[in-house]
């Protein structure tokens, strides 16, 4: 069985015995029943991120920051990281010295940066929808654009989230960048895509009740391997040789690993059926704040980075998005790169290279104006 990353949360869980029976709710409850309490997930805290910066606002869903430095115009052209709404938080894209997305864009020269870390759902929040969270990301764009359209970054399932904003608000997008992150799912088969069509409702359904309403981090993370992920494997993630702070980045691996992320139960609900199952985004019928919307409408640049060994989101998954949009072909930038998934946001090799022609991307970006 292939190993799955971070970015599967809610699904790697489910891969036991998936077929409509009480074994395999009896199996899945097996796993949890140690952690059968339906109190929200408390995340040992403490990891400090790498790059400073301050919190330009607090919504409901998220936090906005700000890494903003150097810039000479609070009206320059800013760029937004879309973090996944994951397992984990938003400090998947700024993790280490030499591992961080964040770090690389800052260097390159995109001195006007954001990002969204989505917020762990309380249980005032099990009701939140994927159009609860794209209202608040409209907001946050609203907020740093100053009216002007932004730059949009998004990874994994923050870049599905990224695409259905950029094809319902597209003069507010000047420019997107997709990392990792799964837009037509019968592209190409995955581990993450098969596991979330083999799962009955009767075991989302135990998930939920399990959290009275949310899906609990906690108790993913029992059941996630790379919660006990060696060294080794570790290295292979980060693209990273033994070394001095070989020790340092294993500890601070396995505090990330440790800090995880309650979802509300309808967003959940929502993202299995919508993205993995019906497919809706690829297909026109993705329904965001009142329209449906297609991604033909979409006629901004692209940059795609995809990875080659990526064990949650196939490479077609991603790049199939050059056939679907209204961009044109000359105005699309694509990138497979050997590495598996979380490779793509903490890998030193892949950001040393590739996320810094990203950050060219973005910057020469900023004379385009969404059509």
């Amino acid at each position: 069985m292939e190993r799955a990353s971070a970015f599967n949360p809610w699904l790697e869980i489910l891969n036991l015995q998936l077929a409509v029976s009480r074994s395999a709710i009896d199996a899945f409850s097996s796993i949890i029943d140690a952690n059968s309490s339906s109190e929200p997930s408390r995340s040992p805290g403490g990891l400090e991120w790498t790059t400073a910066h301050h919190v330009f606002r607090e919504l409901a869903t998220l936090s906005l920051l700000d890494f903003s430095v150097g810039y000479e115009n609070p009206d320059d052209a800013a760029a937004l990281i879309v973090a996944p709404y994951a397992l984990h938080g938003g400090s998947v894209a700024d993790f280490a010295p030499g591992h961080s997305v964040v770090e690389i864009l800052l260097r390159e020269g995109v001195t006007h940066l954001f990002l969204i870390d989505w917020r762990s759902a309380t249980p005032e929040r099990k009701f939140d929808s994927i159009d609860t969270h794209l209202a608040e990301l409209n907001v946050a764009i609203d907020d740093i654009g100053h009216g002007a359209p932004v730059a949009m970054v998004g990874l994994c399932q923050g870049g599905w989230l990224a695409a259905a904003f950029a094809a319902r608000f597209p003069s507010k997008v000047r420019a997107l960048a997709l990392v990792g992150a799964p837009i037509d799912i019968a592209a190409e088969p995955s581990s993450l895509s098969g596991i979330a069509n083999a799962t009955p409702t009767t075991i989302i359904d135990e998930l939920l009740r399990r959290g009275e309403g949310l899906l609990l981090g906690r108790l993913l993370l029992a059941a996630w391997p790379l919660a006990q992920a060696t060294p080794s494997e570790i290295r292979e993630l980060l693209q990273s040789d033994a070394s001095g702070d070989d020790e340092a980045l294993m500890r601070r691996f396995k505090q990330w690993n440790l800090e995880v992320r309650d979802l509300p139960g309808v967003f959940y609900r929502q993202v299995v059926d919508w993205i993995f199952r019906d497919n809706r985004l690829a297909h026109g019928r993705f329904q965001a704040l009142g329209e449906t919307i297609e991604l033909k409408r979409l006629t901004c640049p692209l940059f795609l980075l995809a990875g080659r060994d990526d064990e949650v989101v196939s490479p077609g998954q991603l790049t199939t998005i050059a056939n679907l949009v209204g961009t044109p072909p000359g105005a699309i930038e694509t990138r497979i790169v050997a590495g598996r998934h979380l490779s793509l946001f903490m890998g030193r090799a892949t950001l040393a290279r590739e996320w810094s022609d990203l950050a060219r991307f973005l910057i020469g970006a900023r004379g385009a104006m969404p059509s």
